[in-house]
């Protein structure tokens, strides 16, 4: 049984461990891509790269979207928010806290302090 993923790939009975690994490393095809497969890629980067660093946004969306990800950063940015909002992530520009819609300029995503 095969059947194909958000990231346009077939997968044949893979183990949900090698589908993980494939989805997270395949840039997604789907420009239209579900606001929470943006927002756990952006959770799960911050998160594997630590509490003490952090990511690029354009981290986010060249993984996710491949050779168009600069279109994609509006949408990045936003669902960031949302998880500002949340508190499950901090948005810093220059050490301090931002809004990452009304940053301009380079930004970086943390992950929350548990």
């Amino acid at each position: 049984m095969s059947f194909v993923d958000a990231a346009g790939l077939t997968a044949n009975r893979l183990s949900g461990l090698e589908l993980a690994k494939t989805l997270w490393t395949a840039p997604f095809k789907n420009e239209n891509m579900n606001r929470a497969a943006i927002a756990n890629c952006i959770l799960k980067m911050a998160t594997e790269r630590g509490e003490a660093k952090s990511i690029c946004p354009s981290e986010v969306a060249r993984n996710l979207f491949g050779e168009s990800w600069r279109s994609q950063m509006p949408l990045i940015r936003d669902i960031a928010a949302e998880l500002v909002v949340a508190t499950q992530i901090v948005v810093t520009q220059k050490g301090h806290s931002v809004h990452p819609v009304d940053a301009t300029g380079p930004i970086r995503i943390s992950i929350t302090k548990s």
